[in-house]
């Protein structure tokens, strides 16, 4: 992969406000690209007009073409290159991890929809075409408000990508991020696992990780981490031999009396009760 070689870089001249760092144009020749293997602590978003491009990871890659735009997750080490013989012409922007106080609900789109991967969105190309267009008027001639237009600009950009991916998870993208949680819990079910963990693992927010677990699952994440770690405690009282303040520890309990509380929650039966007379369903 040759050194980098920008052929017109167009970018916004101006300070911009938060999440932004940085907006503009840039041509690549073709072929042209970084082989050295960088990350930074930003999101990089890169839209292609004509030509094609790609990013790689370390263990995975993605191509996009016109129309379509290229994210790179904060701290996710890669490069990039400028495919084919053709100029690449690309909108490039930077921005820190958005908040829901300057993205509304497309912030936590954003911020959840990948965590450690590479990605392609296809935002509404009419809407996409609107703003990118009055960007680069502003890129090449800022005026009075200028910024102000900018900021407005960038975040209906980043609005038809959260609306993308929106459409894209109501498929098996959303079970394939629950099950990343779904196999921390069986991991891990034994330490004190937090919603935060649970929703990282899925590279969700919160409140949209609880929505799509409770879909998938029927019920909410804590309660499920509860009633597999009650799951895991009925096979060890019947098939092992391990004391039932070892089982309290083993699953995080902590104390055999707060295990023995939560499990006569569950079944109506202390762990001993259990263990002598276990119910014909297990």
């Amino acid at each position: 992969m040759p050194p980098v070689h920008e052929t017109v870089k167009l970018i916004y001249p101006r300070p911009l406000g938060p999440p932004y760092l940085l907006a503009g144009f840039v041509d690549y020749l073709s072929c042209s690209g970084i082989e050295t293997m960088h990350s930074h602590d930003f999101f990089q978003a890169v839209h292609v007009f004509s030509g094609r491009f790609s990013f790689d990871a370390p263990d995975h890659r993605i191509e996009f073409g016109p129309g379509e735009t290229g994210i790179v997750p904060p701290n996710l080490t890669h490069r990039y290159q400028a495919i084919g013989h053709e100029i690449c012409r690309t909108f490039m922007t930077n921005f820190n991890t958005p908040c829901p106080k300057h993205l509304g609900e497309s912030a936590e789109v954003l911020d959840g929809a990948r965590v450690e991967r590479l990605w392609v969105a296809k935002p509404d190309s009419e809407l996409v075409t609107f703003a990118l267009n009055q960007l680069r008027n502003e890129c090449a001639a800022p005026g009075h408000a200028s910024t102000a237009v900018t900021q407005a600009l960038l975040n209906l950009y980043l609005g038809a990508i959260a609306r993308s991916v929106q459409g894209k998870d109501s498929s098996g993208a959303n079970e394939e991020r629950i099950r990343f949680a779904l196999a921390l819990i069986e991991r891990e079910y034994g330490r004190a696992l937090t919603l935060d963990e649970l929703a990282d693992a899925a590279g969700l927010g919160i409140s949209r990780f609880s929505e799509l677990f409770r879909e998938h699952t029927g019920t909410s994440p804590m309660r499920y981490l509860m009633e597999y770690r009650i799951g895991v405690a009925k096979v060890l009282l019947t098939a092992s031999s391990f004391a039932v303040n070892a089982i309290a520890d083993h699953l995080g309990f902590g104390t055999i009396q707060h295990f023995s509380r939560t499990f006569h929650g569950h079944t109506g039966l202390s762990p001993s009760a259990y263990r002598a007379n276990p119910p014909l369903e297990l």
